[in-house]
């Protein structure tokens, strides 16, 4: 990109890119496109619910779906998140065989892991409505949203079989597909008033959905990779066992990571007030729309760099991660400015004043997001590589280190005090992940572009 480089040179370079067909800013341009179609329609759903339900209602709705998401992470023991590591270096072979083998244990484990854990909560809905949902309408809404469960946990391997591939359009379309049927099916409900029960109507409307996404999917994957259909899958122990502890891998390592992002909420709960965690959590809030904003290139690392790996194509490795990394900081840096700049507005807009407590972590959080983002990077870019183990120990570190500080912090500096074991959490995720990437590829960061980006 020559000696100097500023916003306008990066711009013109990344179109000039784009237009001779780089693959890497293509797939950026066709996820970005889609994220910014489908972020305002989930967006629409909750608008749509929070004006046509009362509060338990619509809180019931999003309470079911977080704890069926929740349950998810362990449906599979994370096998469909295998597929985007290997399934790259065997197509690398052009071995459809052992693809089409890898989906199809994916999607047997994922099915009887699913049907258990639906039988389960089945059985014991009628409890978990009366104890944790505590909601009378909670019981049937439930039964109703295990359709929807089954729908994702179903299409969960399909979906990493695009990631892998790299069939970014194909995966996110159907992002998109989803919610716009969702949205269309729920405004046709609510704008021809055809029921008054419409938190039964919209859990329907959830579970139709996903079951028919499951059929959607298979009727274009047969269209699409009909590969993946000429032969009968055959049993092999020891592919299974690659996908098997790679993905039991994934899950502890992912397991560590959700307790990490509740672990400062659960101290601030036990040390300050309820009032403390609405702050704290809607500041944190806020810092993770820039994430949502960086999140969807780490579609496309794992398969990209897995595939390099096998083919020992460090120097692609090494381009990947200057372009991830200064194209990131292009991206993010004015986010980051302008929240800080009318980080009380947004506040105000967003929640109301009686949030604007929270205006002094929310600006701790904004000046370190960068570290927040470039380790998410990181981990993905550690996942390619296949070092998987590496990243647990980091998750490890960092969550002793958190729970210390929070410890120290919390009970002397309230929220402030979470946030910054919070902000050091990130640092040390970000320098330990650099670490173990550094020791694979031999990565220097280009530090006068950065600082000319800067």
């Amino acid at each position: 990109m020559g000696d100097k480089l500023n916003y306008y040179d990066l711009f013109k370079f990344i179109l000039r890119e784009l237009f001779k067909g780089n693959s890497f800013f293509k797939k950026v341009f066709w996820v970005y496109f889609f994220v910014f179609l489908v972020a305002p329609l989930s967006y629409l759903v909750r608008v749509l619910y929070s004006n046509n339900l009362d509060l338990a209602d619509f809180g019931l709705i999003y309470s079911i779906l977080a704890f069926l998401a929740f349950i998810s992470m362990f449906s599979d023991f994370g096998l469909s998140e295998s597929l985007v590591y290997y399934i790259p270096k065997y197509k690398l072979k052009n071995d459809w065989d052992s693809i089409r083998n890898m989906v199809f244990y994916s999607l047997i484990f994922q099915l009887i892991s699913t049907i258990i854990i639906i039988s389960f909560l089945f059985l014991f809905s009628s409890y978990l409505a009366e104890n944790y949902f505590k909601y009378s309408s909670s019981e049937l809404i439930l039964k109703i949203f295990l359709f929807t469960y089954l729908g994702i946990n179903l299409t969960a391997s399909v979906k990493s079989l695009f990631v892998a591939l790299q069939m970014n359009i194909s995966y996110q379309f159907v992002d998109f597909l989803k919610y716009f049927m969702i949205v269309l099916f729920s405004s046709l409900v609510i704008f021809f008033n055809l029921s008054e029960n419409l938190l039964y109507i919209f859990s329907l409307i959830w579970a139709f959905v996903h079951i028919s996404l499951v059929f959607y999917y298979f009727i274009y994957l047969n269209f699409k990779l009909p590969i993946l259909f000429d032969k009968f899958p055959n049993w092999n122990l020891s592919l299974f066992k690659k996908l098997f502890f790679y993905g039991f891998y994934l899950l502890i390592g992912n397991s560590i990571m959700v307790f990490l992002s509740q672990v400062d909420i659960l101290m601030i709960t036990y040390f300050l007030t309820l009032g403390s965690v609405g702050l704290y959590s809607n500041a944190l809030s806020i810092q993770n729309i820039l994430a949502l904003i960086m999140t969807p290139i780490t579609l496309f690392l794992i398969p990209m760099v897995s595939e390099y790996t096998e083919s020992k194509n460090f120097k692609s490795i090494l381009k990947i991660l200057n372009l991830v990394y200064t194209f990131g900081l292009f991206i993010v840096l004015p986010f980051i400015l302008v929240f800080i700049l009318f980080s009380k507005e947004l506040i105000i807009i967003l929640f109301s004043e009686k949030f604007l407590d929270s205006n002094s972590v929310l600006i701790l959080f904004l000046i370190f997001a960068i570290f927040h983002i470039l380790f998410s990077y990181n981990i993905s870019i550690l996942r390619g590589l296949g070092l998987i183990k590496k990243r647990i120990k980091i998750y490890f570190f960092v969550l002793f280190i958190n729970v210390m500080l929070n410890l120290i912090l919390i009970p002397k500096y309230g929220i402030f005090g979470a946030g910054i074991a919070t902000v050091i959490s990130w640092f040390i995720l970000f320098i330990g992940s650099f670490y173990y990437i550094n020791l694979q590829v031999s990565f220097r960061l280009n530090y006068v572009s950065i600082f000319k980006i800067l």
